[in-house]
């Protein structure tokens, strides 16, 4: 499986500046939160989507909230969201992601122009919880792909 994982930013819009270090600094606390971003092109794994699943589950379970921004009707969003509870969009024409031999998932594990997201991103505690959640969707995703494949080696 693929996971490509960043951080996220907010659309030239909804940026606001301030002074800092002596220049100027742009941010925006308007949106925070991860996204998960899959493909539909015929080309892309079918499981990246049952994988990006298993990630908002688990991500949920351990507390963090999705942004939903990338769904708004602007120019350079626009994502059909699959699922508002879990964060997970489709981003059918992004290159990493829609012509795959193996399920993939974008993670975007959070807004780094968001002012309090940047210090919890920033935050190696935090960045180890967050892996060990993606961790820990891995392994749901690993072991519900078993459970599939043991009952279909059955029949």
């Amino acid at each position: 499986m693929l996971l490509s994982i960043h951080h996220d930013s907010v659309q030239p819009q909804f940026l606001e500046t301030t002074a800092g270090d002596g220049r100027a600094l742009s941010f925006s606390d308007r949106f925070e939160g991860y996204s998960l971003f899959v493909s539909r092109a015929p080309a892309a794994h079918p499981a990246g989507h049952e994988l990006a699943h298993h990630l908002g589950q688990a991500l949920r379970a351990a507390g963090f909230v999705p942004t939903l921004h990338h769904a708004e009707d602007i120019e350079g969003e626009r994502k059909p969201l699959l699922d508002s509870h879990l964060g997970v969009y489709a981003y059918d024409s992004l290159g990493v992601l829609r012509a795959t031999a193996i399920p993939a998932v974008l993670v975007e594990c959070g807004v780094i122009v968001h002012r309090q997201e940047e210090q919890r991103l920033l935050d190696a505690g935090y960045r180890r919880r967050m892996a060990t959640t993606l961790a820990q969707g891995v392994l749901a995703h690993l072991r519900a792909a078993s459970r599939i494949a043991e009952r279909g080696i059955g029949k």
